[in-house]
């Protein structure tokens, strides 16, 4: 029992600690007349149970063309800030479309902007599956949204206004996150009751066998120094991460092996050639 409260004040302060945190960005950025939006962090661990969501940044999006101005901020004033120009990959919609669809959040040290709980559960699901699906945990920030959303959540603001293949994508990690945490009574009579039916096989057998290894990827032109991390590093990107590899080169969800190994392979040779243009430039630039 203790130990149990210390954890809920270690969460309880952590999260007050992030809210601090949030404040002062978003002075800061306001400041000089840039509105940003919160997503992740403390915007979702609003909804765990007291606040148990662990993070150790900020991720603060602001409009494409307030980008330059808001890094030098953040630099300057020395923020703990993962600062993104717009959602980029992880939402179809404009950045007006999703600013206009955010709400603000007294929280007594000042306003927060925070997506609405139709974007942001989107966009969590996306950037699950950007990083290829490899954090059982994560799936929680999915679960616990549905969970604590609204009464008058509306599906169609999740689903209706992007094309049918982010549609899936998103149902697809609806319907995982009801296999392992039980969304079942949540999701009934909604559209995606039915999601976890539409989990393609052998995207479980993967992830499970990708959950018993806990080595993370690391990016390859920062273990050049180290030969043996670099073709460590390397073993684990070959064959690349299926997930990931079919949101990177925009496939569809499929039970077809080959159509995942074409994705697995479009992938290599993207990140192959990224890596070549990374390693090029930091060498011409020393020079």
């Amino acid at each position: 029992m203790y130990l149990r409260d210390a954890e809920r004040l270690f969460y309880l302060i952590n999260h007050a600690r992030g809210l601090e945190q949030a404040a002062s960005v978003f002075s800061a950025l306001r400041s000089v007349s840039v509105e940003p939006i919160l997503i992740k962090g403390w915007a979702v661990a609003c909804y765990y149970p007291f606040y148990s969501r662990q993070y150790s940044d900020i991720d603060i999006c602001v409009a494409p063309e307030d980008y330059g101005k808001a890094l030098e901020v953040i630099k300057e004033a020395n923020l703990p800030v993962d600062l993104h120009c717009g959602l980029r990959h992880l939402d179809s919609l404009d950045w007006e479309k999703l600013f206009s669809n955010s709400v603000l959040i007294d929280t007594g040290k000042g306003t927060i902007r925070v997506l609405s709980e139709e974007d942001h559960l989107r966009i969590l699901c996306i950037h699950w599956l950007t990083d290829g699906g490899v954090n059982r945990e994560r799936l929680k920030d999915v679960y616990y949204l549905i969970r604590g959303r609204r009464r008058d959540f509306d599906w169609k603001k999740v689903f209706d206004v992007v094309e049918q293949k982010r549609r899936e994508w998103v149902e697809v990690v609806i319907g995982i996150a009801d296999i392992y945490f039980d969304l079942q009574s949540e999701l009934a009579a909604s559209p995606v009751e039915d999601a976890r039916k539409k989990v393609p096989s052998w995207m479980i057998k993967f992830l499970e066998k990708q959950w018993k290894n806990c080595e993370r990827i690391i990016p390859l032109h920062l273990c050049l120094h180290d030969y043996k991390l670099f073709l460590r590093q390397l073993s684990l990107r070959f064959p690349p991460n299926p997930i990931n590899a079919m949101i990177e080169v925009n496939g569809s969800l499929t039970d077809s092996r080959v159509r995942v190994l074409l994705y697995q392979t479009g992938s290599f040779f993207k990140r192959f050639f990224g890596f070549l243009r990374r390693l090029l430039h930091k060498y011409t630039k020393r020079d």
